[in-house]
This record gives C-alpha cells, structure tokens and sequence, in this order.
C-alpha cells in the first residue's frame, strides 16, 4: 500500500489546466524530478503512466510487480504494473504507487491518469472552473 508523510489540515489547493474536452490536468511530479501532467480520472481505479513515461522513469516493464487484467469500454488487455518510488502532487508526497503501462491516445496529450488508488488518499474536491485540485 502507498504511504504518505505527514498532511496540513487544510486543504492543499493545487492548480492545473484543463485539457481536451475540459478534463482536469494535474501536474504530478515522479521520482522527485520528473514533471508530468495526468488526468484527474476518478473512475479509474488505478493510476497509469504512458510508456514513454516508465522508459523516462526507468522501469521495467519487461519485469513487472505483475500483469493486471484492465477492462475497458471495448475491451479487456492485460497491463504491466509497475511501483514508483515516489509520487507528489503540490505538497502531498506519496511513496511506493502501484501504476498500470499502457498507452492514451495523443489527442489526450497527457502522461497518464491520476486514478482512484492515489485519489482515496485524500479527501478530493474538484474546482473545475479555476482547473484546480484540493487535496485534504
């Protein structure tokens, strides 16, 4: 399971941007020194990182921590999972986040999806109009 450090009892307010469609992008940074920036997606009950991202983060898909079976809208596909080591979102740092490989579409322009194994951390509002993120 994940772990965090200590949090501040208010909120952590962390802006963003929204992206293609209006979803929210959440800059999420990897390994305390990689910057990416991930879809806020609360029905996604895992977090997932892009290929290309495990490659820049150095992990190895070949051997993972294990292969998942992912069901999508159109299908079913297995995926490697992988640990990042750390994982911060504003001031929130978390260590030891399992994250499913497979690739987004490129029309979606982000590096993975902030799914619900990271989000239930947190108590987790949206402010969609300012494209901001609070954390508590």
């Amino acid at each position: 399971r994940p772990h965090r450090g200590a949090m501040r009892r208010r909120g952590d307010r962390i802006p963003g941007r929204r992206g293609y469609g209006g979803v929210l992008l959440v800059p999420c940074l990897f390994h305390d020194a990689y910057r990416y920036w991930l879809l806020a997606d609360t029905g996604a009950a895992r977090t997932l990182i892009t290929p290309d991202v495990a490659f820049e983060l150095d992990l190895d898909v070949q051997t993972p921590v294990r292969q998942e079976r992912i069901a999508s809208v159109h299908r079913v596909v297995s995926a490697p999972v992988v640990r990042l080591a750390s994982m911060q979102i504003g001031a929130q740092r978390l260590t030891s986040v399992e994250a499913l490989v497979l690739p987004l579409p490129a029309e979606l322009r982000v590096d993975g999806l902030l799914g619900v194994n990271v989000l239930e951390h947190f108590r987790t509002t949206f402010e969609f109009p300012q494209a901001t993120i609070v954390l508590r």
